[in-house]
Formats: structure tokens, C-alpha cells, sequence
């Protein structure tokens, strides 16, 4: 593995006084954010382009839409376009993303329901740009300075800004903590087949 490979790394010393080796990593075999989840706006492909506007006039004349229709049209957003041999065109409705915002996502005003539109819209454009992307949290044991890679636990699911953003230090340490929690079961696990293990906090009985 490359190092630049790596999203983010650091040597992590838990409340208990043991170390470990915490990497964040790209998990490249994951999709958009449209696949991983249904509470997004409204993404349309498109095989021509209705932001220019040779196109767009080209479209009225040929198709002569009502007007709300060619509204809807002009307030199209770009999100994505492929320009291989197929080329692919991906843009946000805007117009029918905020009825989303308004019947699905709770929104009882405009203006909230147009913040949201814009903050949805940001959040799917910065995936495409790259600005962010899918990453999995790798804990591994530190014993005597040096990774112990008989036991490691792997999840992902996780936004690279949860590593590398400032403003979410806390979060990433509640996760990072969660992790090694789960290291440590399963550790004990492998330890001690077969032993059923309480919670703490369960009263005995």
C-alpha cells in the first residue's frame, strides 16, 4: 500500500492506556452517495445539455414545453458529466428537489426548504468533484511499538471529512473509540471460545 493511499493516519492512545495504529482509507470499491442512500433530492440524467443555451432554445422550439416545465429546465444544477466514449450527464432538479423538501424531509418554509435544496446539492457535487469520498476506519493493536496484525478490526461507511475535519474531533474519537471496543470483544473472542460475555452495566443476578 502506498502511503498517499492513506486518507488519514495517527497513533491513537485509548482511556485504558493502550495504543493503537488508526488508519483511514478509501474504500474505492463504494458508490455515490445516490446509491448509498434515498433521502436526496432529485438527480436526472440527461443526453443533452440544458444549460447551454443554444441547446435550450433548440429544445423549446422542437419541444415547446409549458412554461413551468421550462422553468424547471433553467434551474437545472450540473452534478456530473462523463465525457468517455458515452457521454453521461448527471443534474440536480431543483425545482422538484425542493417538493422533496417540503414533503419528504420536513421543511415548512421556502427558505428552509431552499437552504436545504442548496446544502443536499453541495454535499452530492463535492463527491463527484472530489472534495470528499467513502473511507474505512482500519484500528490495529500496538504491542512493544510496532502493529500487531494478528487482530484488526475494519468498518466503513464513513465521509473523509470525519478524519480530517477540525470541527469534528470529538465525533471522530467517539468512532475511533467504537472501534476498539469491537477490536477488544472480538479479541476476547478469539481468546476464549465459546464464553459468554455480559455487559457491564447488566445487573447480576
Amino acid at each position: 500500500m502506498r502511503h498517499e493511499d492513506i486518507t488519514h493516519e495517527e497513533m491513537f492512545t485509548h482511556k485504558s492506556g493502550k495504543v493503537y495504529r488508526v488508519r483511514w482509507l478509501p474504500d474505492y470499491d463504494s458508490d455515490s452517495p445516490l446509491e448509498w442512500s434515498d433521502c436526496h433530492g432529485i438527480v436526472v440524467e440527461m443526453d443533452w445539455n440544458p444549460l447551454s443555451e443554444y441547446q435550450m432554445e433548440q429544445h423549446i422550439l422542437d419541444e415547446e414545453p409549458e412554461l413551468e416545465e421550462e422553468t424547471r429546465l433553467r434551474m437545472l444544477k450540473p452534478l456530473f458529466t462523463n465525457t468517455g466514449r458515452t457521454v453521461r450527464r448527471l443534474y440536480y432538479d431543483v425545482m422538484a428537489s425542493l417538493e422533496v423538501a417540503r414533503k419528504d424531509w420536513g421543511h415548512k418554509t421556502p427558505e428552509d426548504c431552499m437552504k436545504a435544496v442548496e446544502q443536499d446539492y453541495k454535499y452530492l457535487r463535492g463527491w463527484y468533484d472530489d472534495d470528499w469520498h467513502w473511507v474505512h476506519l482500519e484500528v490495529t493493536p500496538v504491542i512493544d511499538g510496532k502493529p500487531d496484525f494478528t487482530h484488526q478490526y475494519n468498518v466503513g461507511g464513513y465521509e473523509s471529512s470525519l478524519p480530517l475535519d477540525t470541527d469534528m474531533v470529538e465525533d471522530k474519537i467517539a468512532t475511533i473509540n467504537e472501534a476498539i471496543r469491537e477490536l477488544e470483544w472480538e479479541i476476547r473472542a478469539s481468546l476464549h471460545p465459546g464464553q459468554l460475555e455480559l455487559p457491564l452495566h447488566a445487573p447480576l443476578t
